[in-house]
């Protein structure tokens, strides 16, 4: 396949400055070495959370459509956000050996914030580049971030940073897959 006349889909999220950044540095990298991008965020239409249900159809239908006719598919997989986490993870009751007191616990995560990993709607559109056998590249910015165990396997090669996306989707156009090997979450 020719990186002239390959089209591919960018999903991600773009709900923030941060996230936009990103997805717009993405386009501007995958046309600079001549790939063809369709880009939910660039040229889809931006919804608002009270959009209408015909507004959302319209947008489904777009997407669904620009998968539909892309050649394949780059995933951005960075954590979307941060939530704080203060709940207890588990509670146990024991006995203590040397007094025989029972003894209840709680592991407890205070104020530690956790990554929400992979936009929900970016995962929905891999399962769909998935299913049509289209390649996708999975994209992260740095080595911190570890993919779900799915999604690993569901793509033709995982890139962290930017030259290596350009390599990976290379890769994958000519149909060569770098199958991840690494730590899941």
């Amino acid at each position: 396949m020719s990186t002239a006349k390959l089209k591919i889909y960018l999903a991600g999220p773009f709900f923030n400055d941060a996230q936009r950044s990103l997805i717009k540095a993405l386009e501007m990298t995958l046309e600079r070495v001549g790939y063809e991008v369709w880009s939910p965020s660039r040229d889809g239409i931006a919804l608002r959370p009270d959009a209408s249900n015909e507004d959302q159809k319209k947008v489904f239908d777009m997407n669904y459509h620009a998968i539909n006719t892309c050649d394949m598919m780059v995933a951005v997989l960075e954590p979307n956000d941060t939530r704080i986490v203060d709940a207890a993870i588990a509670t146990h009751t024991d006995t203590e050996p040397s007094t025989g007191m029972r003894v209840e616990f709680a592991l407890l995560l205070k104020d530690k914030r956790l990554p929400q990993y992979s936009d929900i709607g970016t995962v929905w559109e891999m399962g769909i580049a998935y299913e049509q056998g289209k390649p996708t590249v999975a994209y992260y910015e740095s080595h911190a971030s570890r993919p779900n165990l799915m999604l690993a396997k569901s793509c033709h090669g995982l890139a962290i940073g930017l030259p290596e996306l350009c390599v990976m989707v290379e890769r994958a156009s000519k149909g060569e897959a770098s199958e991840y090997k690494g730590e899941i979450t």
